[in-house]
């Protein structure tokens, strides 16, 4: 006889049934493994007198239990009510077994034991995600007594420890493990059988006897100190305590030094101003001293990074508050199992070198999440902690490639370790923003940015849609993400940076193979991006076959992405805004209103956009802020909205003036566009507030900063009187909209022309910026209203609005678009689960073929 309960979300609950029970084999589906599921059981089980044995057999464990029916029932609510930190409970079945069953299950034992694993095929499988350090493991760290963890940089429990990066297949067990090659010492061994010991099963057990050991290794010539990278010199390398000779001797003639030693060395050589490759859980990052400025120079060189801020790690959050404002959400976000980077406001004149956050107003800060951080961050203190991968690459987690670059001279040595990662993981990103109503209430919306280490492979579980056969999404070609799909459960990967870089296509190729074979999916079917031209749509028809792919439009994606995972139902208005998306009329989208439907997600209706514009140049277009801030004036003067004699050579020099002008009336290398973006980009270059895209989004980015700003003068009553008037008795930026044949539009070219014309009036770039803001936050209101309005003129009445896309990361833009709507009555959704930016695209491709 079987019972048990349906999965509801993260919701639990057990049925119980009047009848007795002695023998039974229990199920438990969830997060079980990597988390000390099993040693939890057995203690339960042994405090209650119960005999049998417990297992992991595929993604679940299995309990074979025996006892007075009362205690059976209890273990059974133990299953589910107190289970250990990190577990997710999502089904228990309960079935009642002979007695010879038992027998034949347990071997007649009369104990409880933690047996072998098994193979077992269940259609939801969840596996276990990289874990931080637990209290009790840092206590070891710091513990002298402790003479086999004591400073040992990979020391672990079943709390704690690398658990997706390292698997090569289920069950969660060390022989599955890149863990299986370290043979456990006596004294470990013991552990790992100990009742109540924190290391009860631990799969990744060791200690600095029997486990991996951390190495510092030089270059391949044993020379520590090059003095030049690609070209460049360093200002004063007598700055640098360490010496050639003397590293020589340290390391020997194998170019390396083992355990305390590299430990103590490398922290020594931090503190002297060296830049160095730190291997952790997913990957190598690059380690310096945020208050030196040269090391943060040749960083920016190696990895072609101009302008990018850097994320700094600090050893606590009071180390963090020193540097920027914290709130409750965020100090409990960075203290959450990813570890995640957290992008914080700075306070007022607390900065590192200009090197390490360039002109942005906030700082990506972490805590330490392992061992060998917690050690050198408690010797160091705070230190860039940025991924160890040149612009666009993948992340680099071999030691041989690593060294390519030690022998050029940038990293100065690496501090490494002989455990293999199997998944390349970066440091996943959040940011926390604020948005008031007018009733006085405050919603705190929580985006991930990027979503990767402590979140992959964690599945986003859909709410009454199945996709009807197991299906591979393909994401898109920026921040490519990409997704395995069965039944309710849509898998995630990790995060692969842009597709045109080679290195990059080839990691996410290994990588769709190892997820296949964790997950045991071999998707026949696949999903990708309606751009014919994309990399990733292209490879997914290669491997598939052109009639196994179903094409979702980008944009479409972005907004069902957000009815996906808040299982939104009826009709939506979905708000889609960012830089580029292949459109239905082969024009390029970016400032989407779409009507959707939840139980219908394959079609949409588009009801709303910003006016296209002739572009030139599309790659050019996305990284030169004055080149598409020309395209839109000229614009603006064919439409006689703007006077032909303003100055264009104040935006482009004179004969590049001239070249995009024929170009332009030539209809030579352009395209017609709506992007959001790209009119942020030329809002930034008509104002002079950036010119130029060195990396994706810096130019909204400063612009927002420089609204901000605004927004802090005019609360604070910085500006003059006089100029304070000259801003007030002014209209306010506004955008123009129109309706044709059904759709509204707004006018950016139209806003442009304004904007270069309040600026010509002397009105700050900074009050512009933050009139810009508001206009877009206007303009979304206002095209809402007019399309619901519009809508009920047919009988649809629509009351929840999804956004989306990489704008809606705009914190201005975000909290008063957020605040407006609901003010009005509308329920408005953003991306919580999965990044609102391209990294979500495959969630939305996926839940387009639901049934």
């Amino acid at each position: 006889m079987r019972r048990g309960m349906e999965p509801a979300g993260n919701v639990c609950d057990l049925v119980r049934k009047p009848y007795s029970m002695k023998n039974c084999e229990i199920t438990v589906y969830g997060l079980v493994q990597g988390i000390g599921y099993r040693p939890f059981v057995a203690e339960m089980a042994e405090e209650l007198d119960i005999h049998g044995n417990v297992r992991n057999a595929g993604g679940v464990v299995i309990v074979i239990a025996r006892g007075e029916d009362g205690k059976v029932e209890e273990l059974i609510e133990a299953l589910r009510c107190k289970a250990p930190a990190g577990a997710r409970i999502d089904q228990i079945t309960v079935d009642e077994i002979s007695e010879s069953d038992f027998n034949e299950k347990t071997y007649a034992a009369n104990s409880f034991r933690i047996v072998e694993s098994d193979d077992h095929t269940e259609e939801l499988v969840l596996l276990p995600p990289d874990l931080p350090t637990c209290p009790e493991c840092e206590r070891d760290l710091f513990d002298s007594k402790n003479r086999r963890r004591y400073h040992y940089p990979f020391n672990s429990c079943v709390k704690c420890g690398p658990r997706y990066s390292i698997m090569r297949s289920i069950p969660y067990d060390r022989e599955n493990t890149t863990m299986e090659g370290f043979l456990i010492c006596d004294a470990c061994r013991e552990e790992y059988g100990a009742k109540g010991d924190v290391r009860r099963h631990a799969q990744t057990i060791a200690c600095a006897e029997c486990g991996p050991q951390l190495r510092l290794v030089g270059s391949d010539h044993n020379e520590m100190a090059h003095e030049d990278w690609g070209g460049t010199v360093r200002k004063n390398p007598e700055q640098y305590k360490y010496r050639k000779e003397n590293i020589k001797q340290l390391i020997g003639r194998h170019g390396q030094l083992i355990g305390d030693m590299a430990l103590t060395t490398g922290i020594r050589e931090l503190k002297a101003g060296a830049v160095v490759a730190v291997k952790d859980i997913g990957g190598f990052h690059l380690a310096f001293l945020p208050t030196d400025s040269e090391p943060g120079r040749r960083v920016r060189e190696f990895k072609k990074r101009d302008n990018k801020p850097f994320a700094v790690m600090f050893p606590s959050v009071e180390s963090i508050r020193e540097y920027c404002e914290v709130s409750a959400k965020e100090e409990e976000i960075l203290l959450s199992d990813p570890r995640p980077i957290v992008l914080l406001r700075k306070k007022p004149g607390m900065d590192f070198v200009p090197e390490v956050c360039g002109r942005s107003d906030r700082i990506g800060c972490m805590l330490p999440c392992n061992p060998l951080q917690i050690l050198l961050l408690k010797e160091v203190g705070p230190l860039v902690m940025t991924s160890g991968n040149r612009g666009g690459e993948p992340i680099i987690i071999r030691d041989e490639d690593m060294m390519k670059y030690i022998n050029r001279g940038c990293p100065d040595f690496m501090l490494t370790h002989d455990r293999e990662i199997l998944t390349p993981l970066d440091d996943s990103i959040y940011q926390v923003t604020k948005s008031q109503m007018e009733d006085g209430t405050v919603r705190e919306i929580v985006q991930i940015i990027r979503r990767a280490r402590g979140l992959v492979p964690e599945p986003v579980i859909l709410r009454d849609r199945l996709v009807p056969q197991d299906l591979f999404a393909a994401g898109g070609d920026l921040k490519n993400t990409f997704a395995l799909a069965r039944g309710r459960a849509v898998y995630l990967s990790a995060h692969f940076g842009d597709l045109v870089d080679l290195d990059a296509a080839k990691a996410r190729t290994k990588a769709i193979h190892h997820m296949e074979a964790l997950f045991r999916l071999a998707p026949e079917w696949a999903v990708a991006d309606k751009h014919p031209n994309y990399i990733s749509t292209r490879a997914a028809e290669e491997s598939f076959g052109s009639k196994n792919v179903d094409k979702v439009q980008h944009h479409h994606a972005h907004v069902l992405s957000v009815i996906a995972e808040h299982g939104l139902r009826g009709k939506v208005l979905g708000l889609a805004f960012d830089g580029t998306g292949f459109g239905d009329d082969g024009t390029v989208w970016g400032s989407e209103f779409l009507l959707c439907d939840a139980e219908h997600p394959s079609s949409y209706r588009r009801l709303g956009h910003l006016r296209t514009v002739k572009a030139l140049g599309a790659d050019e277009a996305s990284k030169n802020a004055k080149l598409m801030a020309a395209c839109y004036m000229y614009d603006a003067e064919d439409r006689h909205l703007i006077s032909e004699d303003v100055d264009h050579d104040e935006i482009l020099d004179p004969e590049k003036h001239q070249m995009v002008n024929i170009a332009l009336k030539a209809d030579f290398n352009t395209f017609r566009t709506s992007s959001m973006s790209r009119l942020f980009d030329a809002a930034a270059a008509i104002l002079r507030i950036c010119e130029h895209n060195s990396y994706e989004g810096e130019c909204p980015i400063m612009l927002e900063k420089a609204a901000s700003e605004a927004a802090a003068k005019l609360e604070r009553e910085e500006y003059p009187k006089d100029l304070l008037d000259r801003i007030n008795s002014r209209a306010k930026l506004r955008f123009v909209l129109e309706k044709e044949n059904g759709v509204w539009t707004a006018d950016a070219s139209r806003m442009i022309a304004d904007l270069r014309m309040a600026k010509d009036a002397l009105i700050p770039p900074d009050e512009l910026a933050l009139e810009f803001h508001a206009a877009v936050v206007d303009m979304i209101v206002r095209i809402t209203e007019s399309i619901c309005r519009d809508l009920r003129e047919e009988g649809e009445v629509i009351r929840t609005i999804a956004l989306a896309g990489g704008t809606f990361l705009n914190r201005i833009i975000l909290s008063h678009a957020v605040a407006e709507l609901t003010n009005r009555g509308y329920d408005v959704y953003v991306n919580e689960k999965v990044p609102s930016g391209d990294g979500g695209l495959p969630l939305g491709q996926v839940y387009a073929l639901t049934k």
